[in-house]
């Protein structure tokens, strides 16, 4: 009975040690900056070591089971997961050590304040960049969060190539959580330490539930206000970050170069009665390309460059502007190139506000000249048991006021409401359209350009349930036609050719040629010309309403 006791004793012997483990003798100060410096730099280096390995041990394996098995896994996942989990290891061992293998303050300041002050203040600024931001990552605000986490340097860039900055978020959350948690579960071991007083208890919980209360706006305007982009990446850094023609684009506009013997373009029957001699620089909207490629086309010499001549498609794109000054760069770049001597003639839609205030601060004065008619539409997907709208419901929708489409009479759903980005012809004549009332927010998405850097831009439109988005009727009918979409009648008009050239549909516009007075004065025959016969037939062949009633009106949109 003696030996059973005897070992009895020596195997509680080690529990009852750890269960009373007081704090060794340390060096004085060892408390100070390891409660500074093991979660800022200690731990987030650590994590940093922890991902680099555990990132190149995963990448290898899941490369291995997708070339043997054909599994996709989702990498990402697994590896935050797994450094997590044993961050957080890390986090309660050293926080075990911190309360009882260092010399811990017996007054509460001294204990809290260095553990507390900079992970307090961490948490403050991103729950303000939170609310400044509306939970969007590419504003200017975040960059104060990420100037006081410089010492996660390598995080923050992972997080910026991976396209997830909340990873610096999840970082600070793993490294500084835990680890004071750890402290405060272990430190209620020692004895004769000073409590926290109440007030400044519930004073710290006030301002952490703050916090999270802004953390919570943040992501539920981000919710509100962010769509998945088709694509996480964006490897095109000119333009607007398009996909064709340089970043200028959202539609391959190859199809269209001039002078190609397979080109889309309208074309005459008979020889032009017009050949300019000048080199002029064309541009405009990309919904008008067609249209003025095909004037183009029927006005120049044949440049003696051809794609058809087997050269590669992006070198022709820029050898064929070199040579006959037909260019593209979009609605906003076009004007803008107008305005400052660099194009002769654009074709658009009215300019904005914005655009009229830069060509005046340009001294460009500039001449509209009406030479097109074309509808503005609204469309939906086909599904949709939606066949029109009034004029004040659009402006309600895009208004915010209403965001659900059983208000309108069809199955509940949220209203996904696409627009355009800010001074292009779609959207300057929504702003118009809409008058008094504010638009909403548009729908954002954010996309990682190739050197790590988010770009927040607003979202193109998506064929998705419940959307509902404008444009111009010949880009959403043929230059990216879709037979999943329907136009809306609007105030009970349809879009029809009909309608247009009879001004009944209420959203009928004008496509305008513009020119400034350094404009070639080969621009005014040019218009002259575009006006006449010969100018309204290539309208009406390209899909647009002619202006002139003289010319017959399109058959078909896309002939």
């Amino acid at each position: 009975m003696n030996d059973l006791n005897q070992n009895k004793e020596t195997v509680d012997a080690p529990v009852d040690e750890a269960m009373n483990e007081q704090p060794v003798p340390a060096k004085k100060g060892a408390y100070m900056w390891r409660a500074i410096l093991i979660p800022t730099l200690g731990l987030h280096w650590l994590l940093t070591a922890v991902f680099i390995a555990v990132g190149f041990l995963f990448f290898g394996l899941f490369e291995f089971l997708h070339k043997q098995f054909a599994a996709n896994i989702p990498i990402e996942f697994f590896v935050v997961i797994i450094c997590s989990v044993l961050m957080i290891w890390f986090d309660i061992r050293l926080g075990r050590d911190l309360a009882l293998k260092t010399k811990v303050p017996v007054g509460w300041a001294k204990r809290w304040v260095p553990l507390l002050a900079y992970p307090l203040f961490t948490l403050i600024v991103a729950a303000l960049c939170m609310v400044l931001s509306d939970g969007f990552w590419k504003r200017d605000c975040w960059g104060a969060y990420f100037f006081i986490n410089i010492y996660a340097f390598f995080i923050f860039i992972t997080a910026a190539f991976a396209g997830t900055p909340w990873l610096l978020f999840l970082s600070n959350l793993v490294c500084f959580v835990p680890y004071i948690f750890s402290f405060a579960f272990y430190q209620r071991r020692l004895k004769d330490l000073k409590p926290m007083p109440k007030g400044m208890r519930v004073a710290l919980w006030i301002v952490i539930l703050v916090c999270v209360g802004a953390f919570g706006y943040g992501f539920y305007e981000r919710s509100q206000n962010l769509i998945k982009p088709e694509s996480r990446y964006e490897y095109n850094m000119g333009g607007h970050g398009f996909r064709y023609e340089g970043g200028w684009s959202s539609v391959d506009l190859s199809p269209y170069y001039p002078w190609s013997k397979t080109n889309l373009l309208a074309k005459l029957d008979e020889p032009s009665m017009l050949t300019l001699t000048n080199k002029i620089v064309w541009d405009g909207a990309e919904a008008l390309y067609p249209l003025y490629a095909a004037f183009a086309q029927a006005v120049l010499p044949e440049p003696m460059l051809t794609p058809d001549d087997g050269i590669n498609k992006w070198d022709y794109e820029w050898k064929m502007a070199d040579k006959s000054g037909v260019e593209f760069h979009n609605t906003i770049e076009g004007f803008s190139l107008l305005v400052n001597q660099e194009a002769d003639i654009v074709f658009n839609a009215a300019p904005s506000a914005a655009q009229k205030e830069e060509a005046r601060r340009a001294n460009a004065e500039l001449t509209y000249t009406p030479v097109a008619l074309e509808a503005f539409v609204f469309f939906v997907n086909k599904e949709c048991p939606i066949d029109g709208l009034t004029s004040q419901q659009i402006r309600d929708i895009y208004s915010g006021k209403i965001r659900n489409w059983k208000e309108l009479g069809a199955p509940a759903g949220r209203i996904i409401a696409f627009q355009r980005p800010p001074n292009s012809g779609s959207q300057t004549t929504m702003e118009r359209f809409m008058g008094e009332t504010p638009l909403a927010k548009p729908l954002k998405e954010e996309v990682v350009r190739s050197m790590g850097s988010i770009i927040e831009r607003v979202a193109q439109y998506r064929d998705v349930a419940n959307a509902i988005g404008y444009s111009f009727r010949y880009y959403a009918s043929t230059m990216k036609g879709s037979d999943s979409i329907k136009f809306l009648k609007v105030d009970g008009v349809a879009p029809t050719p009909e309608n247009i050239a009879s001004r009944r549909y209420p959203m009928t516009g004008e496509v305008l040629a513009i020119t400034s007075q350094h404009s070639d004065p080969e621009c005014a025959r040019l218009i002259e010309w575009i006006l006449g016969p010969q100018g309204q037939e290539l309208v009406r062949k390209t899909g647009y309403i002619p202006i002139n009633k003289a010319a017959k009106m399109p058959e078909n949109p896309s002939e």
